[in-house]
């Protein structure tokens, strides 16, 4: 598949753990040398103490070094010449900060681990996860992540356009990806015609079917077609349209992105 796809602003977050380098290594081989990487660690100022404004420039440099030797065991694993990582250390109240970093980069792609028990990973990562406004990627610490052959997309059914599924064909272009379209429903199947229609315009020539699958658990569904299909990736949408969807949404990633085995891509409406 010829590649048109423009250079990607690629966001990385690390806290120097083992499960946060896998993601780093995982994302430079599945994106290649042609973007432009950020690696950030975003750090905590003492919030009590009079040495407060004496610890901070501390913390900054400690930071700092750590980005340094984290790059430097990157290299050892993977080869990175050719490519451009930008190494930030960021003061951080809240998950704001990350975001209006993502916005005033211009960022294509969040990348995450996935896993343990580290300060990215819980509530934290959840978050960043549903209010993020571009896609992310979280990346399980005991994956190996080399190319991503099948793609498991799934979906209600409900209100997509090209603008939600741009990360996904672009991702799917860059890996000559094949995408199943799944969509688990409880009791009857639903009439998804003009749906493939749509989607059929939007990916093109990239190669997709679809597959529609009863099930009492939509995420029990999801992750067993997940597993019969021996998937390399899992992409869901999480929607902000309404409350009601907002809540719905809210807690079926948050499931399907605790028990996924593999890679999960949400991608944001």
């Amino acid at each position: 598949m010829q590649n048109h796809i423009h250079m990607k602003r690629i966001l990385i977050l690390t806290d120097f753990s083992k499960n946060s380098r896998k993601a780093t290594t995982s994302a430079l081989r599945l994106f290649g040398p042609k973007n432009h990487y950020y690696l950030l660690n975003i750090y905590y100022t003492p919030i009590f103490g009079a040495s407060r404004g004496e610890m901070y420039p501390l913390i900054v440099d400690d930071s700092k070094l750590k980005l340094a030797q984290e790059l430097e065991k990157i290299s050892d694993i993977i080869d990175t010449k050719g490519y451009t990582i930008d190494p930030i250390a960021e003061i951080c109240f809240d998950e704001g900060v990350i975001i209006n970093f993502i916005k005033s980069k211009g960022i294509d792609y969040v990348i995450m681990g996935k896993g343990g028990s580290h300060t990215l990973i819980g509530s934290f990562t959840a978050s960043i996860t549903h209010k993020s406004p571009v896609a992310v990627l979280l990346i399980p610490e005991d994956y190996d992540c080399t190319k991503i052959q099948k793609i498991v997309f799934a979906t209600d059914l409900l209100g997509i356009n090209k603008k939600m599924l741009i990360s996904l064909i672009d991702f799917a272009e860059l890996n000559d990806s094949e995408i199943y379209i799944l969509n688990v429903y409880k009791e009857l199947k639903p009439d998804s015609t003009s749906f493939e229609e749509h989607i059929d315009g939007y990916l093109g020539d990239i190669k997709h079917s679809y597959y529609y699958i009863q099930s009492d658990s939509i995420v029990e569904g999801i992750t067993q077609f997940a597993e019969d299909s021996q998937a390399d990736q899992l992409v869901i949408l999480n929607r902000k349209d309404s409350l009601i969807e907002r809540l719905f949404h809210t807690s079926m990633t948050r499931k399907l992105t605790t028990h996924a085995k593999r890679p999960v891509m949400v991608l944001h409406d």
